[in-house]
C-alpha cells in the first residue's frame, strides 16, 4: 500500500482557480497513492458565527473540497485549532461537507463518539484508518470538559490514548 500523508492545509481559497505550474503533475503523483491524508485546517463557510477575528479567523469556501479531491486527497483530519472558527454549527457542517464529498474524516462529530471514531477508509491494497486530535492553542471554549465535538489529546479515552491498542 501506498499512503502520502501532507501537512495541514489552511486552503482559503480554490487554489485551481489560479493555474500554477505542477498543479497536474502534483496530482498525478499523489494520484498514484492508495490514500492520501492532509489536516483540513479551515472551517467551511457557509454555516456558524465567527469565534475569532482578523488574521485568527480560518474559513474557506465549500469549494475548496473539490479542490482537494482533485488532488487526489481523501482522508482529512478535523480535528485542529481552526474547527472551532465558526462555532458548533459550524464545526458540523464542515464535518457533514466533507462526509457528503466522499472524504474519510477523523477528530469532530456531533457527540464524543463520533468524534473519537476512527476514519476508515478502503482501499484496493488494505484499509487505512484516521484518528485524528488537536493539541497546542486550543481555545478555552473548546478544550477539553467544555465541548464534546472536538477530540483534544487530554479527553482521549483510556485503552485507546496514543500508543494504545487500536480496534481495527
Amino acid at each position: 500500500m501506498r499512503l502520502v500523508l501532507l501537512g495541514q492545509s489552511l486552503i482559503t481559497h480554490d487554489l485551481r482557480a489560479i493555474p500554477w505550474p505542477d498543479r497536474v503533475r502534483l496530482a498525478e503523483r499523489l494520484g498514484d497513492a492508495d490514500a492520501v491524508f492532509t489536516d483540513l485546517e479551515v472551517t467551511l463557510q457557509g454555516a456558524g458565527i465567527p469565534t475569532r477575528e482578523g488574521t485568527f479567523l480560518h474559513t474557506a469556501p465549500p469549494s475548496v473540497l473539490n479542490c482537494l479531491s482533485d488532488l487526489g486527497i481523501g482522508l482529512l483530519g478535523l480535528a485542529n485549532n481552526h474547527a472551532w472558527d465558526l462555532g458548533t454549527e459550524g464545526l458540523l457542517a464542515t464535518r457533514a461537507a466533507c462526509l457528503a464529498q466522499g472524504f474519510t474524516v477523523a477528530g469532530t462529530g456531533a457527540d464524543i463518539d463520533a468524534a473519537f471514531a476512527p476514519g476508515i477508509r478502503t482501499t484496493p491494497h488494505g484499509r487505512v484508518g484516521l484518528v485524528a486530535f488537536a493539541a497546542g492553542k486550543i481555545p478555552a471554549a473548546i478544550g477539553p470538559g467544555r465541548c464534546r465535538w472536538l477530540v483534544h489529546w487530554s479527553a482521549w479515552p483510556g485503552p485507546y490514548r496514543p500508543g494504545g491498542a487500536w480496534p481495527w
